[in-house]
């Protein structure tokens, strides 16, 4: 059986991209002259970004979300203990790297996340 799973950005989805293609086909209004960061209490955070695409890909009938290892983003198993909390029903598969710890640790740490889950972890 096939699965469609949907892969998590884990180094931020869309604020640190190239400035100058954002507003490219005439569309959205005009560049700022600055680039500045919004510093305001209660603004979205990186997990709060995180819960909506996993909430749009649960809404989209995806089967689960694929958290990837990338030495540059975030760590792929808090992308995923994340992931896993922002969802009821949709699995998470995490990708990490052999050097990552002992097979005995990555064992230990993906079988907590799989009872806490209630077996969604893949």
């Amino acid at each position: 059986m096939t699965e469609y799973l949907w892969r998590l950005p884990s180094r931020g989805d869309g604020r640190r991209a190239n400035p100058e293609l954002r507003r490219r086909g005439g569309f959205g209004g005009p560049a700022p002259l600055t680039p500045a960061t919004d510093v305001r209490p209660g603004r979205f955070g990186p997990f709060d970004d995180l819960h909506q695409i996993i909430d749009a890909a649960e809404l989209n009938g995806l089967d689960g979300v694929l958290a990837p290892y990338d030495p540059l983003g975030e760590e792929s198993w808090v992308v995923a203990g994340g992931a896993l909390r922002a969802t009821r029903h949709a699995r998470v598969i995490v990708e990490f790297h052999p050097a990552f710890g002992t097979p005995v640790y990555a064992a230990k740490v993906s079988a907590t996340l799989q009872r806490l889950s209630a077996g969604r972890l893949a």
